[in-house]
């Protein structure tokens, strides 16, 4: 059972308490069929880092998550995987607000309280015809459901500003049914090149929405989403690959209906065209490189407006590059860097002028190193700098986000106890350095400590 604590400030609500409890069991009653059973515990007592004289905190997060999953091969050529799943989530957050140099500029509410569950599952079928196709088929449905309600206390900004009642508001509850279709074939055109095309139906279907005071109507969306790709091996450890593809992604339910979020149920699908040129080249010594350019031309973006409400900004350009070295040692010794450039541009529209995008940053550089001790320990650094991001006024003025660097560490020890029993027990440490940063959403954690054990048998 892992415990997880973030030793930060107290006074700026920067803290957390969670521990998690997780267990798979799995069955094999051959070599053609497996099934496995999941099941995770999640209970976090946290803060929210203070921003904008905002004092939040969640007196109760806990949330259940239980799937079943199972494969089975029936022939040589048809496979088969299926998997079901159920998560129940339950949160209450409150206004923390202590005295008149801490208080909530804006108090939506006392007390807040979430009750949602999601209950779905897939299926997928493969068939492999050996070195000519490997034909893949899937169907996917989810079932979103959220259950909220809010106290409102007298200094509220619904009982000062609308004249709502000091107590608990209406029940609200959204719901929302998601389902996908898809089929991807990799064709085998010679030895060396290799065709992936590829096409998914994708719909989102607000079934429920209900604000406490009336339904809000919203059609249901669907849209297709093809892909294609090429690769070409030269050589066994050179490769060259392009590809081309659709990818939508549907406003999630506090996107279209929270206020506290800026919720605007009007949202449109974020569509994104995304083009790739990519290489990787591997050598005999443990060395591995890869790179590749891309260009993501988004319509529709969703992202906040100068009010702070969700909106679909016009038309997006991301161009980018990006460069990955690993390198596995003769010394029992891992490493691994990578950079990462991107420049995203708004166009300009009815409402804003051509700028540089919000809250994506320009460069991006990670550096890891995994040493394995000969007595089962693991030692792992990993260090990330993020630099050049902008956010804006409302009149659109630019104000530069601070560059940091945010490094994480742990150590893992196996333990064998006895043939077909094992553990593990880990310690890891995230924002090593308790540097302060944020991306334009306000303050992240500090210094926070994860300790866990994991027995297998």
């Amino acid at each position: 059972m892992p415990y997880f604590i973030n030793y930060s400030n107290i006074n700026t609500s920067s803290y957390l308490c969670q521990s998690v409890l997780s267990t798979k069991l799995g069955y094999e009653w051959d070599n053609t069929s497996k099934i496995y059973l999941t099941l995770d515990h999640h209970d976090n007592e946290r803060g929210i880092p203070t921003e904008n004289f905002r004092y939040w905190e969640f007196s109760e997060w806990q949330q259940w998550h239980v799937s079943m999953a199972g494969e089975h091969d029936f022939t040589d050529i048809l496979s088969m995987r299926a998997r079901l799943y159920y998560m129940k989530h339950d949160d209450t957050l409150e206004d923390v607000s202590w005295d008149a140099a801490h208080t909530t500029s804006k108090k939506w509410f006392q007390t807040s309280s979430y009750d949602d569950y999601s209950i779905g599952g897939e299926v997928q079928g493969y068939l492999d015809f050996g070195d000519i196709s490997l034909v893949k088929m899937g169907v996917s449905y989810m079932k979103a459901n959220n259950i909220q309600r809010e106290y409102l206390d007298a200094t509220s900004m619904p009982v000062i500003l609308w004249g709502d009642p000091v107590g608990w508001a209406p029940e609200q509850e959204y719901e929302v049914d998601i389902y996908s279709l898809g089929l991807e074939d990799d064709i085998r055109l010679t030895d060396k090149m290799t065709l992936t095309a590829g096409v998914s139906y994708d719909v989102h279907d607000p079934v429920k929405a209900f604000d406490g005071k009336a339904s809000i109507d919203r059609e249901k969306t669907s849209t297709w989403n093809p892909q294609a790709g090429l690769s070409y091996d030269f050589t066994r450890d050179f490769t060259m690959y392009a590809s081309v593809g659709k990818k939508t992604r549907f406003p999630q339910m506090k996107e279209l209906y929270s206020d506290l979020a800026g919720g605007n149920k009007d949202l449109d699908p974020q569509q994104t065209i995304a083009y790739e040129i990519g290489a990787t080249k591997r050598f005999n010594n443990g060395l591995r490189l890869s790179g590749a350019v891309f260009y993501n031309d988004i319509t529709d973006r969703i992202d906040y407006d100068v009010n702070d409400d969700l909106t679909n900004i016009g038309e997006t350009k991301i161009t980018g590059i990006e460069a990955q070295f690993n390198y596995q040692t003769p010394w029992n010794l891992d490493l691994g860097l990578g950079y990462t450039y991107l420049s995203a541009e708004d166009k300009a529209d009815g409402v804003r002028p051509e700028m540089d995008a919000e809250r994506i940053p320009e460069h991006k550089f990670f550096a890891d190193a995994r040493y394995f001790f000969d007595f089962g320990l693991t030692a792992t650094c990993q260090a990330i700098y993020i630099s050049d991001q902008v956010e804006y006024d409302k009149n659109f003025n630019p104000s530069d986000i601070d560059e940091f660097w945010v490094v994480k560490a742990k150590l893992n020890q196996d333990i064998k106890l006895f043939e077909k029993l094992s553990t593990a027990v880990f310690l890891e440490v995230s924002n090593l350095f308790d540097e302060d940063y944020e991306e334009g959403s306000g303050p992240y954690a500090g210094r926070t400590f994860l300790v866990g054990a994991q027995l297998s048998f």
